[in-house]
């Protein structure tokens, strides 16, 4: 009989770590044939849980780098297609628009995909609306989208239906306009409502550097009607603000650029920068909440204290009374809260 033999029944694409393998199993088998049957297997069984955690281990670090590569090329595919698409509708204006697209993980919390891929959904009627005018496009196109994720972010929606909104509203169709919760609702009269009041509001306006006409409903005008309106309400520039600000708003960006990092359109530091603002936001976030924390658990403290106590009292009494199954039953209770408690020849103790 040979003691310390280990077996790995593993497979796994990775030659260094097979080779790591079969190098342990080789001095595994080698010490424990030189000394006691009661010393190899020790020795074999716990170098065996030690390799097979290795092995474990190094497969799924395998499967994490698949997983990485696979994601990046999904990533540099997409891009490759979405490019085209912005190329063929925006012409010679097109790298406008993929340099807007590689700030958006911090302007609307989207990816370089996610952002040309909504722009590309309603430009055509903007572009046709404008005479061909990309240059223009390009900003309003961009105002557009930041303003979208401002109004999901300030109210919850979910980013798709306020996509799908200016989408209808490229296409005439302003049923969904109430989806914005501006206060307007889904109908055409409505969003002429809605164009006439931003029309009046002049100080916003001349902030954003646009005009509404009162009474046309061209799409650039929609969009630069609820721009004005957004900006009235203090919804515009919540996206940019909880990226920096806030722990959803930061982790989102970080989401987005991560996207952007594997698709190769922002480089590592870059990236760190949204890591470290995200992990910034939650340390800031624990360190308000920890003392309230404490102060809830030194509240608490005493009443669990006296419902432990009562409960080891209770298994006491049952096992004074030959009551066993109730007695089993409070100890797991006690258990359960986190304590324990044993008989000793005074009564009994509990502790943590």
């Amino acid at each position: 009989m040979s003691d310390g033999k280990i077996v790995y029944d593993v497979d796994i694409n990775d030659e260094g770590i097979e080779s790591k393998v079969q190098q342990t199993n080789s001095k595994v088998k080698n010490s424990a044939d030189t000394g006691s049957s009661a010393f190899g297997e020790v020795w074999t069984g716990a170098l065996r849980r030690i390799g097979a955690g290795l092995v474990e281990l190094g497969a799924k670090a395998v499967e994490t780098g698949k997983q990485v590569a696979m994601d990046a090329l999904d990533q540099v595919s997409s891009l490759e297609q979405n490019i085209g698409g912005v190329q063929k509708l925006f012409g010679d204006s097109y790298q406008a628009v993929v340099d807007n697209a590689n700030k958006a993980f911090k302007t609307a919390g989207l990816s370089t995909n996610q952002y040309m891929e909504t722009v590309t959904g309603f430009s055509a009627s903007l572009i046709a609306g404008l005479g061909g005018d990309t240059q223009k496009a390009v900003g309003i196109a961009d105002r557009a989208i930041r303003d979208m994720s401002d109004n999901a972010n300030v109210f919850g929606t979910d980013i798709a239906s306020i996509q799908t909104t200016y989408q209808g509203f490229a296409k005439q169709n302003y049923t969904m306009l109430d989806n914005l919760k501006l206060g307007y609702g889904g109908t055409k009269e409505e969003m002429a409502r809605l164009i006439a009041d931003a029309s009046n509001m002049t100080t916003e306006m001349e902030k954003l550097g646009v005009s509404v006409d009162a009474n046309s409903m061209s799409f650039d005008n929609i969009i630069n009607a609820i721009s004005v309106m957004q900006e009235h309400l203090s919804i515009a520039g919540a996206t940019a603000a909880e990226a920096s600000g806030t722990i959803e708003g930061s982790v989102n960006s970080m989401r987005a650029a991560w996207q952007n990092f594997l698709a190769g359109t922002i480089d590592p530091a870059e990236f760190a920068e949204t890591a470290f603002q995200a992990a910034e936001n939650v340390i800031n976030a624990f360190g308000g909440i920890l003392p309230r924390l404490l102060e809830g658990f030194g509240q608490m403290a005493p009443q669990v204290y006296d419902k432990v106590k009562e409960l080891a009292e209770r298994r006491y009494a049952a096992k004074k009374n030959k009551d066993w199954a109730a007695a089993d039953a409070l100890r797991a209770e006690i258990t359960a809260k986190g304590y324990a408690v044993k008989d000793t020849k005074d009564g009994f103790e509990w502790s943590l």
